[in-house]
């Protein structure tokens, strides 16, 4: 059975980005430009477009966010050609990729070696060469040799706080963005975190949930 993944492409962005206020044309020409059933098992191509979180591959263990989630924190985040970007929880690079369109470098961790390796493959075979995918055994430390980031993009739920350790690794004014879930609550909230100074300022981005990126529990923590 035929699909137009490009008339799909488009109806994502002229019916679910723009509606929802997703005007930034660099991440609307990103998201119309590459192809995220190219980041899925071919299994599953089908559907990866609706406006839902979505299952990469059949183990469930890694996922897209869904497109309007995703954009909204690619629109705060407000990358910038001469940004070098962190991407945790890379998956098989679906983020990256549309993140590397807008930055200068994506360094893209996860600690599953498959997904590295399809991260790397799935953005050569999309012509995305500044992505460096880098296998981690811990999220939250093993990056702090390459810091300072400009922007931190987190592709998963962070349980209360997000660890200062990461925090630190932004540069002055660098941006971080992430989903951050309470204990007390299935629900969360996507968050931009601005780094001035030894400060960092919290803003609330969009309601929503997804699973958690890494299982250790942080203290409670509101804003």
């Amino acid at each position: 059975m035929y699909i137009d993944f490009i008339k799909m492409r488009e109806q994502m962005v002229e019916g679910q980005l723009r509606p929802q206020g997703i005007v930034n044309p660099g991440v609307l020409n990103a998201m119309r430009t590459i192809p995220r059933e190219d980041f899925v098992d071919k299994s599953l191509r089908k559907e990866c477009y609706q406006e839902t979180l979505y299952y990469t591959d059949a183990t469930l263990q890694r996922f897209m966010l869904p497109p309007t989630v995703f954009g909204k924190m690619l629109q705060a985040l407000d990358i910038k050609p001469s940004d070098i970007v962190l991407d945790i929880g890379c998956g098989r690079g679906y983020h990256s990729a549309i993140m590397g369109t807008l930055a200068d470098t994506v360094l893209a961790i996860d600690n599953k070696q498959f997904f590295i390796d399809k991260t790397a493959e799935n953005c050569i075979r999309n012509d995305i060469t500044n992505i460096v995918p880098q296998l981690v055994t811990d999220y939250w430390t093993q990056t702090a040799d390459k810091a300072p980031f400009d922007v931190i993009f987190i592709g998963g739920g962070i349980c209360n706080k997000i660890p200062e350790s990461l925090l630190r690794q932004l540069s002055e004014h660098g941006r971080l963005a992430a989903i951050v879930i309470s204990d007390a609550s299935p629900h969360g909230s996507a968050v931009l975190v601005t780094r001035q100074g030894s400060s960092y300022l919290y803003d609330s981005i969009v309601e929503c949930s997804a699973p958690l990126i890494d299982k250790p529990r942080s203290p409670a923590f509101t804003f």
